[in-house]
């Protein structure tokens, strides 16, 4: 790539650390300068993330990563397509889940039960 584009689409993987998934927007991350033609560097994105990766207290952290969200989100280097998938795989001994769960975390686990036909049960 020569930097001379309108558009690209990529993928990235997250998890529940909001922390560790924002470090591949700072410009110290070796991610970052591999791919120098397809990112711009944030002074703010950077001077902001490296004080929430200091920061020990959880509410002042949090603040943080609401600001680092709104950096991103105001320079708009991307845009987030943000699609769940979930494959759901359970026996015929368990009731109330959905067979096809947009999202695990929509299933109603207070509703799931499992019935006395399961190995376990005994």
């Amino acid at each position: 790539m020569n930097g001379e584009y309108e558009a690209a689409i990529t993928a990235h993987n997250s998890g529940p650390d909001a922390l560790a998934v924002m470090a591949r927007f700072h410009s110290n991350n070796p991610r970052f300068k591999k791919k120098a033609d397809s990112c711009i560097k944030i002074p703010a994105f950077d001077k902001v993330y490296d004080l929430a990766i200091e920061e020990r207290d959880p509410k002042k952290k949090k603040a943080y990563i609401a600001l680092l969200d709104g950096i991103l989100t105001e320079e708009a280097v991307m845009v987030f397509l943000n699609y769940s998938k979930a494959a759901i795989a359970f026996k015929p001994w368990v009731h109330g889940m959905y067979p096809v769960g947009v999202e695990m975390m929509l299933q109603e686990f207070d509703s799931v039960w499992v019935d006395s036909s399961s190995p376990r049960a005994n």
